[in-house]
C-alpha cells in the first residue's frame, strides 16, 4: 500500500503527529511518502526536539523509511503563528500530494491539518479540503464523511454560517446526498443494504410543524423520493435523542442537517479519534477528524490516535475498494 501525506500547517501539531505515529509504530509493507519543503521539515524536527534523520531525500523515523516529495516554497517554522507562506507551501502540498494520487502513484492520501487563516492570506479559494476536492476533480457530490468505528455522519452543510442553513436546504440536494451516502456504503465499506438515518433540523424534529416546517416541506419528501429508489432511509429523527439515547447505533449512515449537529455527538464518541474522509472521489482522501491545535504546537502534547485512525481507514477503504471492482 502506497500513502502521500500533505504537510498541512507547520506550524500547527500535523507534524508533530506524523512524527509520532511512526515513532511509536513498527515499520510496515506500506510504502509513504511526505510532500513537504525538506529544509521547512528539517527545521519541525529540529524545533521539536526529536531523533530523526533526512538523507538522501528521505525521512528516517524509527527505522521507517519516508519518502520526501520536496516543494518549491518554504516556510519558517513559528509554532502557533498565522502565517501567509505557511498557507502557500501548506496549498503546494495539497496540490502535488493529490496529483500524486490522481496519477496512480499512491493509493491514498492522508491530509494534515491546515489553519484556515493562514490558507485565506495565501488567497485560498476554499472553506476546506472536502470544497477544494469538489472543485479539483469538477465532483458536485463530494461530501464529507466523518466517522469513528461504525458511527459514519454526513452533514448536509459544511462550513456555513448557521443563519443560512435552512435557505440552502433543498428537496433535490437531500435526495442526492442520500444517494451518495448510500453509494459510499457500499463502495468504500462494503455495506450492502445499507441503513441510512435523517435528522431533522429543528428542536424535536419540527413536531408537526410547531417549530418549523422545513421537515414536512423539504426533508420527509427527500425521504420518500429515495425510498422508492430502494434506499432503506429512516427520519427525520430529533437529533438529541437520536445520539442521546444510542439510536445511531441502529444506522450505518446518517445525513444531518448541518456541521455541528452531527459532528459534535461524533466527536465525543471518538474521544479524540475519529477520520475525515472526502466520499465521492475517484482518488481515496482522509484526514485526522481536528485541527492545527495553534495554542499546543511545537509543545509535545499532541495526541496521534486520530492519525492512526486516518492511515488505517484510507488502508482500509483502498482494500474495500478493490473487493467492490
Amino acid at each position: 500500500m502506497r500513502i502521500v501525506f500533505s504537510c498541512g500547517d507547520v506550524n500547527g501539531i500535523g507534524l508533530e503527529i506524523f512524527y509520532k505515529y511512526f515513532k511509536n509504530n513498527v515499520k510496515t509493507e506500506n510504502e509513504f511518502a511526505i510532500v513537504c519543503n525538506e529544509k521547512t521539515l528539517f527545521e519541525y524536527f529540529q524545533k521539536l526536539d526529536v531523533e530523526f534523520e533526512i538523507k538522501n531525500t528521505s525521512l528516517l523515523i524509527n527505522d521507517n523509511l519516508i519518502r520526501i516529495v520536496d516543494c518549491d516554497i518554504y516556510s519558517e517554522v513559528e509554532f502557533g503563528k498565522i502565517s501567509s507562506e505557511c498557507g502557500k507551501l501548506a496549498i503546494e502540498s495539497i496540490e502535488k500530494a493529490s496529483l500524486l494520487c490522481k496519477n496512480k502513484e499512491y493509493d491514498a492520501v492522508v491530509t494534515l491539518p491546515i489553519q484556515k487563516e493562514s490558507m485565506y492570506l495565501a488567497d485560498w479559494e476554499f472553506t476546506g479540503h472536502t470544497e477544494f476536492y469538489n472543485k479539483y476533480y469538477q465532483k458536485s457530490n463530494t461530501q464529507m464523511m466523518l466517522f469513528s468505528g461504525d458511527l459514519r455522519v454526513v452533514p448536509l452543510t459544511i462550513h456555513v454560517p448557521l443563519k443560512d442553513v435552512s435557505s440552502l436546504l433543498s428537496i433535490d440536494s437531500i435526495v442526492n446526498n442520500l444517494v451518495e451516502l448510500n453509494d459510499s456504503l457500499k463502495l468504500n465499506f462494503n455495506i450492502d443494504n445499507a441503513k441510512i438515518a435523517v435528522l431533522g433540523l429543528n428542536p424535536h424534529a419540527g413536531e408537526n410543524g410547531s417549530f418549523g416546517d422545513e421537515e414536512i416541506k423539504i426533508i420527509q419528501p427527500a425521504i420518500d423520493r429515495v425510498r422508492k429508489l430502494g434506499v432503506d432511509v429512516s427520519g427525520p429523527f430529533p437529533a438529541d435523542g437520536f445520539f442521546g439515547f444510542g439510536e445511531f447505533k441502529n444506522y450505518d449512515g446518517i445525513l444531518s442537517m448541518y456541521h455541528d449537529q452531527g459532528l459534535i455527538p461524533l466527536k465525543l464518541f471518538a474521544e479524540g479519534g475519529g477520520v475525515n474522509f472526502t466520499s465521492g472521489l475517484e482518488i481515496i482522501r482522509t484526514s485526522p477528524d481536528h485541527g492545527t491545535a495553534m495554542a499546543i504546537a511545537g509543545r509535545n502534547k499532541a495526541n496521534e490516535k486520530s492519525l492512526k485512525e486516518s492511515i488505517e481507514s484510507a488502508i482500509e477503504i483502498v482494500n474495500n475498494r478493490s473487493k467492490y471492482d
